[in-house]
């Protein structure tokens, strides 16, 4: 199915998640707000496209505009076991190209009897592979700021700039209207320093659609405090992904049964995974979710989370739920069907 990449520039910042706001948004939580958008405007289509699991999307990730109206695409390290944490290693985020490279580099370890993990020194990033049966060389990261990058054009093309998200705070006074009592409260979120990149797979029909439906959620706003002006966005047209990054996801993102999957979201646990061959970053999905009017409570569902390196017994079928509200007449809806990076 045809794939398309947009670029969203938050123009305050977000709170996504309970009790505790996310940095990264999850492609449940954006397909979610999309099918709302879609009942909203009458497009019904798309909204039962996305119900039906038709519609896949990777989660928010940086990207990094370059002069030339293209970006690089960023995502999370994969997953891997480590002798050192990654932020010793001075790396938060790595480059498409790079996640693809680190796949291949993991599988082949796993195929020699070895195990892959993550070494170095801070500025020197290596991907290892532990007591392979046959002899394997390490594979060599580039660093650009905080990027681990793949030597050569990867790196070449990459900015000295500063990736991430920074934390943001606001404080409020709220007045009892029978006491008078004030009650001092804090509003916390995360504000991108880049702009975010979304990719959605989807027919062409519904894909069609999107562009519209992002625009009008920019201006509704996602996750909390929306009508502080939190998670308002806009989306940034004419820019298409760098030709290392196109390559990636034109060639590179669908399922490879009996192979190594990189996660760009997260999906629950089933037998499709591989758990003994698998570097899992596991998280659980609980707590309340809906306006204040009409809070309901989600249910908890242990997940494979974003950037997690899989192995994939069988491609996973979309994980669609309807969730029950104080409303009969009203349920929501939740979707797991994030895209990935695999290499066949």
């Amino acid at each position: 199915m045809p794939l398309s990449l947009y670029l969203l520039e938050f123009s305050k910042g977000y709170h996504v998640g309970w009790r505790k706001p996310h940095t990264i948004i999850d492609h449940h939580t954006v397909l979610r707000a999309l099918a709302s958008v879609a009942y909203m405007t009458g497009d019904t289509s798309v909204a039962e496209a996305i119900a039906s699991g038709k519609v896949r999307a990777s989660a928010l990730y940086p990207a990094l505009p370059r002069e030339d109206s293209s970006a690089r695409l960023l995502v999370g390290l994969p997953h891997l076991p480590a002798l050192r944490r990654a932020s010793k290693l001075g790396i938060s985020w790595a480059t498409l190209r790079a996640s693809l490279e680190i796949l291949s580099h993991a599988s082949r370890c796993t195929e020699s009897g070895g195990r892959p993990y993550l070494s170095g020194r801070r500025g020197e990033p290596l991907i290892e592979c532990w007591r392979p049966e046959a002899g394997m060389s390490s594979l060599k990261l580039g660093l650009r700021s905080d990027v681990a990058c793949l030597p050569g054009p990867d790196c070449n093309s990459l900015a000295e700039a500063g990736v991430g998200f920074e934390k943001i705070e606001e404080h409020h006074n709220r007045i009892d209207r029978v006491t008078g009592a004030a009650d001092l409260y804090r509003l916390s979120g995360w504000r991108p320093l880049n702009p975010l990149w979304l990719a959605v797979e989807a027919p062409n029909r519904v894909l069609d659609h999107i562009g519209g439906l992002l625009e009008v959620l920019g201006e509704l706003g996602i996750g909390a405090y929306r009508s502080r002006g939190w998670g308002h966005f806009t989306l940034n047209d004419g820019v298409v992904a760098h030709g290392l990054d196109g390559e990636v996801l034109s060639q590179h993102t669908h399922w490879t049964r009996g192979a190594y999957n990189l996660l760009l979201g997260s999906i629950p646990h089933g037998e499709w995974i591989d758990p003994s061959r698998s570097f899992a970053n596991s998280r659980m999905l609980m707590g309340i979710s809906g306006p204040p009017y009409e809070e309901y409570k989600l249910p908890v569902v242990s997940l494979v989370g974003p950037c997690s390196v899989v192995f994939a017994r069988n491609e996973p079928t979309p994980w669609v739920r309807q969730v029950s509200t104080s409303n009969p007449a009203l349920r929501a809806i939740l979707v797991f069907n994030p895209l990935v990076v695999s290499k066949p």
